[in-house]
């Protein structure tokens, strides 16, 4: 099985499978990401990041208003607070993710 790599050093690496993999790890630790690779991958990791927090944000929301007459009163304060929490959350990794994007845009 064949392992087709983009990094130069990667590449000059011999090709014997398990004696040489370790040079092969080595070779690969070298390689440099491009500045723009890493913001598109850091942003990708952010909007992930921002979906789990967004739904969990919903579901908290919706969860409060179906049972805020049934739940006692310190789980609709922690619930309240948490939905506070959660909501700082969305707009501080918006804030990031529309950071890394203006530096996308500088490069």
């Amino acid at each position: 099985m064949k392992i087709t790599m983009t990094c130069r050093a990667a590449q000059r690496a011999p090709e014997r499978p398990a004696a040489d993999f370790r040079r092969l790890e080595g070779a690969l630790g070298r390689c440099h990401v491009s500045e723009l690779d890493h913001l598109r991958e850091e942003v990708a990791y952010l909007k992930f990041w921002l979906g789990i927090v967004v739904v969990t944000d919903i579901s908290l929301a919706g969860w409060l208003i179906s049972s805020s007459g049934t739940a006692g009163p310190y789980t609709v304060f922690f619930a309240v607070l948490g939905l506070i929490l959660l909501s700082a959350g969305i707009v501080f990794l918006h804030r990031r993710i529309e950071r890394r994007i203006d530096r996308i845009k500088e490069l």
